[in-house]
């Protein structure tokens, strides 16, 4: 049926895509990508109200891939920079894959990168602590945790977080600048 319905949307037929994409999601409302593609749909028609509903719906679903939500989130990033209604989807998003899956570092960092760009650098900090609780093995979430830290100036965590980073990632030479910075403004 989704095939179908795009096949029908692709040739001009949009009043059967619409009728066939009910149809599927009669058959199976839970189904995620069916969601997405009549999200997808309503963008095309420009309804742009229906457009969020429907991706709400994916985005709370479990059965759909994180991966798939970052994408989505990935593709919002630089659209949404300048465009406040566009930006506010994207948070609102960010907020729904946070809740949909509490435990994946994936939707922590990403909603982190938007907080950061946003300039919520206290809700970014926490976001990336988060993240780094999940899963200590990216060195770029350390190095936004180190970022964050410095431009709040919260030196005594910098210190601790960079050390510990360091022992994690000996080779970045970055991790020893942010180390000497917090050691400096401690007076460690």
């Amino acid at each position: 049926y989704g095939m179908l319905a795009e096949l029908f949307q692709a040739n001009g037929f949009d009043d059967r895509a619409m009728a066939t994409y009910k149809k599927l999601l009669e058959l199976n409302p839970d189904d995620a990508f069916a969601h997405l593609a009549l999200a997808n749909f309503h963008r095309s028609q420009g309804d742009n109200v229906l457009y969020m509903k429907e991706l709400k719906i994916a985005f709370a679903s479990k059965t759909m891939d994180i991966d798939k939500k970052i994408e989505i989130l990935l593709s919002y990033y630089s659209l949404s920079e300048s465009n406040e209604v566009m930006k506010s989807q994207a948070l609102d998003l960010c907020r729904s894959l946070i809740i949909t899956h509490p435990k994946e570092a994936k939707s922590h960092a990403m909603y982190a990168d938007y907080l950061y760009r946003e300039g919520n650098l206290r809700k970014a900090l926490e976001e990336y602590q988060i993240v780094i609780n999940i899963d200590k093995s990216k060195f770029l979430i350390w190095k936004q945790l180190l970022q964050v830290e410095l431009e709040l100036k919260e030196f005594e965590s910098m210190l601790i977080d960079s050390k510990e980073a360091i022992e994690l990632f000996p080779n970045q030479p970055l991790l020893y600048l942010y180390n000497g910075i917090a050691n400096i403004q401690t007076k460690s």
